[in-house]
């Protein structure tokens, strides 16, 4: 009689808690990083809806030695939607309907999971809705991968106190980076991989009004970052001119990221780079210089740079 009651006061909770917060009993999300399932009819896939979902969803990314596209697609057709394909962490769904509609749905299947829902009456409204919406689209997609990222990072985040202790800053970052360097103003860490490595740095600098970035970085790499052979350094690849944004972090954080090459003279060396200048939240005459660089021969490296993006965007004071 006990068991029978314990056991029916435990179903009652499971149905209470079920109802209270529906999410509780989710299953879990799948998918890679920056991958999104395109849930479309064949038809329009291969129709100009197709190719502008490509076109606005997949671009090269900037600052890249090869071209990748911002976000892998995978179409899935709409007929065979449902089971398992519905687990996907990050659904884009277009199509046809009797109304035009722009909807956002968190965690409706799995969790964590973004759904994303185009539709429209005709092919041609269609397509001005998924150039009008664009932006906001790539703007939803990209945080919900950031967060995404930044939510692995944290089953695993290196423990180290120094980044506090020298900069009066936190950053998530993985377990699998050692410190190479620091000093009382200057941190470098970096992971191996199997080709090369990845790696961030951050420095102290002064707050100029004519500011130049890649001298700073050129600067800051000479005297810390060096290269196979004595006297020689990693520096800006002027052939492929960096490219910077203002970009809003929070709502009282603005940065100035950039993105480029970076090489090593007459050494064959050569590789991505993100950095992002940072002011001192309680010293405006001083500003900080996050980057991040990847040396990975032979290999894809969108999302070692997009790791070192999650891990700046991550900046807490």
């Amino acid at each position: 009689m006990n068991t029978r009651l314990i056991f029916l006061s435990f179903l009652t909770l499971i149905i209470s808690c079920k109802e209270n917060n529906p999410e509780l009993l989710l299953p879990e999300s799948n998918g890679t990083i920056n991958s999104i399932s395109v849930v479309i009819d064949d038809g329009l896939w291969e129709s100009e809806i197709g190719a502008l979902i490509r076109k606005e969803f997949a671009y090269p990314i900037y600052g890249l030695p090869q071209m990748e596209p911002v976000f892998d697609l995978k179409q899935i057709p709409t007929s065979v939607f449902s089971g398992f394909a519905t687990n996907s962490r990050t659904i884009l769904k277009v199509g046809l309907s009797q109304t035009e509609r722009f909807t956002t749905y968190k965690n409706k299947y799995a969790k964590p999971q973004l759904i994303i829902d185009l539709s429209s009456v005709s092919q041609q409204k269609l397509k001005e809705q998924i150039s009008n919406s664009k932006a906001k689209v790539l703007s939803r997609l990209y945080a919900h991968e950031i967060a995404e990222k930044q939510r692995r990072v944290l089953k695993s985040k290196n423990p180290t106190k120094l980044i506090k202790e020298i900069f009066g800053f936190d950053i998530l970052f993985s377990s699998s980076y050692r410190i190479a360097k620091s000093s009382k103003d200057f941190l470098w860490a970096r992971r191996d991989t199997e080709k090369g490595s990845v790696n961030f740095y951050i420095s102290k600098i002064k707050n100029k009004a004519n500011l130049n970035i890649n001298h700073i970085r050129d600067s800051i790499s000479k005297k810390f970052i060096p290269g196979p052979i004595e006297k020689t350094h990693m520096s800006t690849d002027k052939s492929y001119s960096p490219k910077s944004n203002e970009i809003q972090l929070t709502e009282s954080l603005k940065v100035i990221e950039t993105r480029g090459i970076w090489e090593v003279k007459n050494q064959f060396m050569a590789g991505p780079f993100i950095s992002y200048i940072v002011s001192n939240q309680k010293n405006s005459e001083e500003l900080y210089i996050l980057e991040g660089f990847v040396y990975s021969p032979g290999t894809t490296k969108r999302d070692y740079i997009f790791e070192l993006e999650a891990v700046f965007k991550s900046i807490k004071f």
